[in-house]
């Protein structure tokens, strides 16, 4: 496994150990290892930004850049679950052009 993710097999003792937690960047690699998603599913809109951001194995700050605002606007917008009636809609947009982008591949 620890090859197929482009990781040190220690790394992957101390994820199953609970020693550590798999950087942003490997979620990806893991989700298609094991063939589904293991995190919850997403209820609100917070939530499926940070579902978006593990599924791409974004940073935060790489994930702002994808839309176009500040790593800290995005970060609050995760952390606080806080609504933003100014970004909605460009959110909602965002959100949706990743969901069909999926379904073409």
């Amino acid at each position: 496994m620890a090859r197929r993710l482009g990781c040190s097999w220690r790394t992957v003792f101390n994820w199953e150990n609970g020693k550590t937690k798999p950087a942003v960047e490997y979620i990806p690699a893991i989700i298609g290892f094991l063939g589904y998603d293991p995190f919850p599913e997403a209820a609100s809109l917070s939530d499926r930004l940070a579902a978006v951001r593990r599924e791409n194995g974004w940073t935060i700050k790489r994930a702002a850049e994808q839309l176009g605002v500040d790593e800290g606007t995005w970060a609050r917008w995760e952390k606080t679950g806080v609504r933003w009636r100014r970004h909605q809609g460009i959110v909602q947009s965002f959100l949706e052009e990743l969901s069909i982008g999926r379904l073409g591949h």
